[in-house]
């Protein structure tokens, strides 16, 4: 293993150019997993349950000096208290009740991708969200081409591939939820009403790189976020919603299309432009980005914040957290409007800081953070509303043409790896993008990691191994590319 890494180093050290230069900042255990969402629903519990990390400035509402004002953060570099959160994973068994699937490791790609190669950080206040928890079919468009699964198969039995939907068959060594954030800015709004209109996908090339449209003209870093959940753990079986799998996410998805994630911008924001300017190596490590500090996996771990949202999400129950009921689609879901208000109350769960035994120093710890103030918008088509439209929001000025929408019927072939079980009747028709040659590989790390034009190949050892790593080689026009 250590003369394939130095050997890929030194490969990707020859390629090395900002067009492909990236880094990925693993994050530990979520700070907090809760009904909240400080974008959608600031001040008030949200309406399905979210898995936070990065900065303990996070709250039920949330601006950039509260961000700024974190003490730890769960997530490697120490000058980014931005805050990545997403839907958790719920598995619902044959008696009808649902539990909790627990997350096992996040990993943020910031990448350089797009023909622009002025590459610009996240402004002060910046905030985004990607994908649209009420979508339950496949458009084709890029906003639904960023949002994909991928069946986690470390020992290629075969069981192993990637599609936009969750996987149809039970996956080895669990689920990797991803999706990729637009990256084209307008250059003027930090948020917008539906906290998406301020960014666009490209307009052509692929959704993760191409030319920005004329009205979002700035090239902005891109994120990627991969959530490892550890579906192994539960009994598979077709399910009873016609999604042919037992998973459902916590809005009420079983399909996937609804998967989406949320961010607020934290940064110190001349760290991250000198990072994106200079730490151009294709290796991805933050060790070779040597503008910033990085925390060890002590200081992760220590980062967290008490919970304010008195209910069980963990299960099993019958009902899941905000009354979501199960929707197969292929219609939007409706916003559920007929479940009790829940209150924000004070820490339910017995909370200890560690982070100043994490070498954090002061190692204050926000113990709601509901007394941040915050500039977000409730408004908009992900907000207390319905949605504005029943279909599917796709970002301004994508490019019909690169995926309109359509009624899909039969699945899209897997990437790179096939798999019994049948996809949901509203499936896609077009194939999704094809991704380079990819094998996984087992690290004792709770990160999964990228190596771009690489193949590796390495044995498991040790049954109590995690198993959450993998490393990816991606062709010229590679799904990631």
């Amino acid at each position: 293993m250590h003369s394939f890494l130095k050997s890929a180093l030194g490969l990707s050290a020859l390629l090395a150019s900002p067009a492909q230069a990236f880094f990925r900042m693993p994050c530990g255990q979520n700070i907090v997993t809760e009904r909240i969402d400080p974008i959608i629903a600031p001040g008030a519990v949200s309406a399905h349950v979210h898995q936070v990390n990065g900065g303990n400035g996070f709250g039920f509402t949330e601006d950039y000096t509260a961000a700024r004002q974190a003490t730890c953060t769960s997530c490697m570099a120490k000058q980014d208290s931005s805050n990545y959160w997403t839907p958790i994973l719920y598995y619902k068994d044959q008696q009808g009740q649902f539990t909790k699937v627990d997350q096992n490791g996040m990993t943020v790609y910031y990448l350089q991708r797009g023909t622009d190669t002025n590459y610009k950080a996240f402004p002060e206040g910046f905030r985004m969200i990607a994908g649209n928890p009420f979508k339950r079919n496949f458009t084709g468009d890029f906003a639904a081409q960023a949002v994909s699964f991928v069946c986690l198969d470390y020992s290629g039995s075969g069981a192993g591939g990637e599609w936009n939907y969750l996987p149809t068959h039970a996956c080895p060594d669990g689920i990797r939820a991803q999706v990729f954030f637009p990256s084209c800015w307008d250059g003027v709004n930090v948020d917008s009403a539906d906290h998406q209109s301020h960014m666009a996908y490209p307009e052509s090339g692929s959704y993760n790189g191409g030319t920005c449209p004329s009205s979002h003209p700035v090239q902005l870093i891109s994120i990627f976020y991969e959530v490892i959940f550890d579906s192994s753990k539960f009994q598979f079986w077709n399910g009873d919603y016609g999604s042919n799998q037992p998973f459902v996410l916590a809005m009420g998805d079983p399909t996937g299309y609804g998967f989406h994630g949320d961010f607020i911008n934290g940064w110190d924001i001349p760290v991250l432009q000198s990072a994106i300017d200079t730490c151009t190596a294709e290796s991805g490590t933050m060790e070779d980005c040597h503008v910033l500090d990085l925390n060890t996996g002590d200081e992760m771990a220590a980062c967290t914040i008490p919970g304010s949202v008195n209910e069980d999400i963990t299960g099993p129950f019958d009902k899941l957290p905000g009354c979501n009921p199960v929707s197969a689609g292929p219609n939007m879901a409706a916003p559920v409007t007929d479940c009790a208000t829940t209150a924000i109350s004070g820490p339910q769960i017995p909370f200890t800081d560690m982070t100043s035994k994490a070498g954090y120093g002061t190692g204050n710890s926000t113990s709601s953070g509901s007394t941040n103030s915050g500039n977000g918008s409730g408004s908009g088509a992900y907000g207390p509303g319905a949605p504005s439209s029943s279909a599917a929001p796709t970002p301004a000025n994508n490019n019909q043409a690169n995926g309109a929408s359509h009624v899909p019927v039969n699945p899209p072939n897997p990437v790179n790896g096939g798999g019994s079980g049948s996809a949901p009747a509203n499936a896609a028709t077009t194939d999704a993008p094809a991704c380079g040659p990819r094998t996984h590989y087992v690290t004792k790390t709770e990160v999964s990691y990228v190596t771009e034009r690489v193949t590796v190949t390495a044995t498991p050892k040790g049954a109590n191994v995690k198993k959450h790593g993998h490393h990816k080689a991606h062709a010229k026009n590679a799904k990631h590319n």
